[in-house]
């Protein structure tokens, strides 16, 4: 309550962050951060909420919260509409600060943009978390995502299309970890919305999928099926 305005914003924005935060980051997602001067006035703001113990330093760039019910303190008292405006905010930031390297906050990228009511955005990051997750193989991570944009408020702003195909992803990684009978039950779901859609793309994306899971089970005139279906699917 005894911080300057410039201090409380600060905090507002760290505590948006989260409870650890990188300078870069505080920087690129305070208000005209390109200015110079209102880089001096952050500087001196971030010194205060230091001076305050606030917050610390926790190595040469980094700073968090001297304690977390502190950063919960300041991020419940954000109103709702300038919470959202906070995590579109540190969201734009997140991207301007790893443009040379988006794909490792995705995820964190993906959060603050549906915290901050953008949900194309944020289903576009989520995609590309569980595309980085799948490449190292964290397959349970992976699963996690996929299956949230399919069961949260998110899978109302998904187009017909990209719902198959996120659901061929999700059957692709249970495929892969031996989880047949999951990854049949989404291709096949997809298949269900690809034709109800009348995509012919997508259906032949969906046969192609189960032709594969069940030529991988053994079971061959099943797949030659499958398959004659997708090759027809793509001429067509």
């Amino acid at each position: 309550a005894h911080l300057s305005p410039e201090a409380r914003s600060l905090a507002e924005v760290g505590a948006t962050l989260g409870r650890q935060f990188a300078f870069d980051v505080l920087v690129a997602a305070s208000s005209h951060a390109g200015d110079s001067t209102a880089k001096d006035v952050l500087v001196r703001a971030l010194d205060e909420l230091w001076q305050r113990r606030i917050v610390r330093q926790s190595s040469a760039t980094d700073y968090d919260f001297a304690h977390d019910k502190i950063r919960h303190v300041v991020y419940d008292g954000l109103s709702p509409v300038r919470r959202r405006h906070l995590h579109q905010r540190v969201a734009h930031a997140l991207v301007e600060v790893h443009g040379d390297n988006p794909d490792a906050p995705s995820g964190q990228i993906a959060r603050h943009y549906e915290r901050g009511g953008l949900q194309r955005q944020a289903i576009d990051h989520y995609r590309r978390a569980a595309a980085v997750a799948r490449r190292i193989y964290a397959n349970e991570e992976a699963i996690g995502i996929y299956r949230y944009l399919l069961d949260s408020e998110l899978s109302a702003a998904l187009r017909d299309d990209e719902a198959c195909a996120i659901m061929l992803e999700l059957g692709g990684v249970w495929q892969l970890t031996g989880d047949w009978p999951a990854a049949q039950r989404i291709y096949k779901r997809a298949l269900a919305m690809a034709e109800a859609a009348d995509n012919r793309a997508m259906c032949a994306r969906c046969h192609f999928s189960l032709g594969n899971l069940v030529r991988q089970q053994g079971a061959y005139d099943d797949a030659l099926e499958w398959l004659s279906m997708a090759r027809d699917g793509f001429e067509s």
